[in-house]
């Protein structure tokens, strides 16, 4: 028996069902990323609008929607879904019409049409796909919960990220290529052929996720949790944040390093509209991207786990202020720097999502994650002023943004204290609403 303790991880798992789950869990996340490189969300989406003459507001407007009225479907799946209970088979239904969306929008796109036409349907679409996104989220982190112990979260994020940089650099020159002026594929039928394999991927990563097996379970009895109603759903949600002062600090933080979440779309319209940067050099972006991805990827993780998921988010938004510096002093090609610093703000968000999971209690995970995504609705449209303001005033704009990386990094920072991510027993095992650590 003492045999079988020492070859425990210090979670007390079994290190043969860690190795399982982070092999199924990095496979499925590298499927993803050989895949998914024509995200309608993401940079490669923004271009593709911008190149069907789309006004900028519109062109951010799906990414910026994923980030504040995208949010509202979490809330809604927080208050439909039993606290404690396993999501796995409701993660997988909604990832039928979610990949689905992606297959209708690259055949509308191979298809063809007048720009005003597909104009429309791509807005439509992937508002659609923004809110879908939104349902699945408290579905996947339960399964990201239930699959990893605390003390490797950290670490298994930092793979990820490196995995799929790495995927990248075979993956990024294809996507650079099809959106380059040399691509043998007719625009927009290029963008359309990168969604339908987007498709098959996610569709194939989803299957082997709802294979990982639960290492953590919630004490919680499926039987025994009855369904609550909407007023007992927000005045568990308001408990929280009157008795856990510090999950509140660092709520504030979050909220402000949500406001920015858009910045590299932003900055990706600045740079086309008043640096010179062309369809090449966002090409060349895209290509280099995972090279710089893999070791920082790791090195997060890495930190995680030493110095806490939280001030690794105070370093990724000091990183993001030494791009938006950069940004109006460099032109064309040399835009590459500012925007890679930039995209170091992508990292924000899965740590802030891990410090939560290893801060809340024992089964309420999910209302933690609710509170945080429902402070961040009305802060997430922030973008989308800062977008017309970067049209009118860019140096005004520009200033706004270096402003809220200095106070989210800043915020980060002093919020986090020494025992953020270890919760003392007696308080796990108390009031679900108190306090995680001394305030």
């Amino acid at each position: 028996m003492a045999e079988q303790t020492e070859t425990l991880l210090p979670d007390g798992y079994a290190p043969a069902d860690f190795r399982r789950n982070l092999k199924l869990y990095l496979v499925s996340f590298a499927i993803q990323a050989l895949t998914g490189g024509f995200s309608p969300l993401g940079i490669i989406g923004v271009n593709l609008m911008l190149n069907l003459h789309a006004p900028s507001w519109m062109a951010v407007l799906p990414s910026i929607a994923t980030a504040s009225i995208g949010y509202l479907p979490v809330v809604l799946m927080g208050w439909l879904l039993r606290p404690g209970t396993s999501k796995k088979k409701i993660y997988a239904v909604l990832c039928i019409p979610l990949y689905g969306l992606l297959m209708v929008l690259g055949l509308a796109l191979c298809l063809g049409g007048s720009e005003s036409f597909l104009l429309a349907m791509l807005l439509f679409l992937m508002l659609a796909f923004a809110m879908f996104v939104g349902m699945i989220v408290l579905p996947f982190w339960d399964i990201y919960y239930r699959a990893f112990p605390e003390s490797r979260r950290g670490r298994v994020l930092g793979l990820q990220g490196s995995l799929t940089s790495i995927v990248g650099i075979i993956a990024a020159p294809l996507v650079a290529w099809m959106i380059s002026t040399k691509s043998p594929l007719a625009f927009p039928g290029n963008y359309g052929v990168g969604l339908i394999f987007g498709c098959v991927g996610g569709w194939v990563s989803v299957v082997l996720l709802v294979l990982l097996k639960d290492l953590v379970h919630q004490p919680v009895d499926p039987v025994a949790v009855p369904r609550r109603s909407f007023r007992q759903f927000v005045g568990d949600l308001a408990g929280i944040v009157r008795r856990d002062r510090v999950y509140v600090r660092f709520l504030s933080g979050a909220i402000v390093a949500g406001m920015i979440s858009s910045v590299g779309i932003l900055m990706l319209v600045f740079a086309k509209k008043m640096r010179g940067v062309e369809d090449n050099h966002v090409a060349l972006f895209v290509a280099i991207g995972p090279y710089i991805g893999i070791p920082a990827s790791m090195l997060f993780g890495w930190l995680s786990d030493r110095i806490g998921a939280k001030r690794v988010c105070s370093i990724a938004s000091l990183l993001v202020l030494g791009g938006i510096v950069l940004c109006p002093l460099l032109y064309g090609i040399w835009q590459v720097i500012p925007l890679t610093l930039i995209g170091f703000g992508g990292v924000i968000y899965g740590f802030v999502l891990v410090a939560i999971l290893n801060h809340a209690p024992p089964g309420r995970n999910q209302d933690y994650l609710s509170v945080y995504y429902l402070a961040s609705v009305i802060p997430g449209l922030a973008p989308m002023g800062l977008v017309r303001l970067m049209d009118a005033k860019p140096v005004v704009a520009l200033a706004i943004l270096g402003c809220l990386a200095m106070v989210s990094a800043a915020m980060f920072f002093v919020s986090s204290g020494r025992a953020w991510q270890k919760r003392p027993a007696e308080t796990a095992q108390g009031d679900p609403s108190s306090p995680a650590t001394p305030p």
